[in-house]
């Protein structure tokens, strides 16, 4: 099971709601350990070659996705808003962009990872992205 900090805090609030109250603290943690997803190391992210494997499953990113994927890699398990990624993606990789482009980047990564079938790999709680699972980064 994923026990990172910043991905409990982004559930607890949620996972409150289900339990009766009064609650204990631990009852509370064990129902957000496990509705987090566990983590899953079939991921693979080469920011060279431009190409992510996921279950076995390759697929070429656009410069924009891998750019996307790889920002969100270096800040995981951190909840990023569209602002913060724009941000660090110019003075991290040089990309200049605004909140809606990284928007539709979000989307369009989305769907090329549905299209082959595979979980989400990017979610959003309130105005923030994060990544679902670690990926290993093979070269930076």
């Amino acid at each position: 099971m994923v026990s990172t900090p910043g991905l409990k805090a982004l559930h607890l609030q949620r996972a409150a709601h289900f339990v009766a109250k009064p609650v204990e603290s631990s009852c509370v943690a064990a129902l957000v350990d496990k509705l987090l997803p566990k983590l899953n190391t079939g991921i693979t992210l080469d920011p060279v070659q431009g190409c992510l494997e996921v279950e076995g499953k390759q697929l070429v990113l656009s410069d924009r996705g891998l750019d996307l994927l790889v920002t969100l890699a270096m800040h995981h398990p951190n909840l990023l808003t569209a602002a913060q990624l724009a941000r660090c993606l110019f003075q991290n990789r040089g990309v200049l962009t605004n909140e809606s482009a990284v928007r539709t980047a979000v989307s369009s990564l989305r769907r090329q990872v549905e299209k082959h079938g595979l979980p989400p790999l990017v979610d959003n709680q309130g105005k923030g992205y994060f990544l679902t699972r670690t990926p290993t980064l093979t070269s930076a």
